[in-house]
């Protein structure tokens, strides 16, 4: 249990891994710099991850970081693509309509945590 009453929780591949790289001014680095004492920041970053490899690690975040304090919950961004998109001769690629049959299971997953139909999703 936390003392913060919000959550912020980031999910996605190296581009929110790296987000956090203050060096850089990383976006959600700033994020969490604007924040900080106000929302825990939670991040589940995953370099080099597309849609169809993070889908049995959806229900574990949920899981652990989500549904236990859903109520706090403010945001949920979910940032993968970049992995997908590789070149089709790439273990990364994922075709185009499989990426987007992944995120809808991610939101499907998510939608149905109580309190979730409330709960921004930032794609």
């Amino acid at each position: 249990m936390t003392a913060f009453d919000n959550k912020l929780i980031f999910i996605g591949d190296s581009l929110t891994e790296r987000g956090f790289d203050v060096k850089e001014k990383g976006w959600t680095a700033q994020i969490a710099n604007h924040f900080a004492r106000q929302y825990e920041i939670v991040a589940r970053a995953y370099a080099g991850y597309n849609t169809k490899w993070v889908q049995p690690i959806v229900d574990d975040i949920i899981e652990a970081d989500i549904a236990p304090d859903a109520e706090k919950v403010q945001l949920v961004t979910i940032w993968f693509g970049s992995n997908d998109g590789a070149e089709p001769t790439s273990p990364h690629h994922v075709p185009m309509a499989e990426y987007k049959q992944n995120l809808i299971n991610i939101i499907k997953k998510l939608r149905q945590i109580p309190r979730s139909s409330e709960l921004p999703l930032l794609l």
